[in-house]
């Protein structure tokens, strides 16, 4: 089971989206407020996923995903869920090492948990490939 960290100061959208995401059993879930404090999360507890809310503050958002991104690369993914994403915001999220940054305008939770699911996937299958797997260390 690898962990999958919700990082948001909106606890609607944290109910919402958690409870979605409970349907996914390979999945441990953890609410931390705070970009920053899901980032020292995600680097102490080895999360496979963070996901950083659209109230979560596009800056600290930014700068906690570039530090995972840089300590361990590819072994967790930063999701950036964002009122709206444009060119700019997708390029930016990129460069700051998200894997991924999707609108919830218009979205479902289920289209979200999608996502979330999908960065799960390619981080485990890359665990698995290079035999990190939470059952190996």
């Amino acid at each position: 089971m690898g962990l999958v960290i919700l990082s948001d100061t909106d606890h609607e959208f944290l109910d919402s989206f958690e409870k979605v995401l409970q349907n996914e059993p390979e999945m441990e879930i953890a609410r931390i407020e705070g970009p920053s404090s899901a980032a020292d999360a995600a680097l102490e507890q080895d999360a496979f996923v963070v996901v950083y809310g659209p109230s979560a503050g596009q800056d600290a958002s930014f700068a906690a995903a570039e530090r995972v991104a840089a300590t361990v690369g590819q072994n967790t993914a930063n999701l950036l869920i964002s009122r709206t994403v444009d060119t700019a915001l997708l390029r930016a999220a990129m460069r700051s090492g998200f894997h991924d940054a999707v609108a919830i305008e218009g979205a479902k939770y289920g289209d979200l948990a999608t996502v979330v699911k999908e960065a799960y996937e390619v981080v485990a299958s890359s665990r698995t490939a290079l035999g990190a797997t939470p059952e190996t260390k």
